[in-house]
């Protein structure tokens, strides 16, 4: 589950670069 949340948070910090 971690690792899910973890993917998750790097999409978003992608997104939001």
């Amino acid at each position: 589950m971690v690792m899910s949340t973890t993917s998750l948070s790097l999409d978003e910090i992608r997104k939001a670069q």
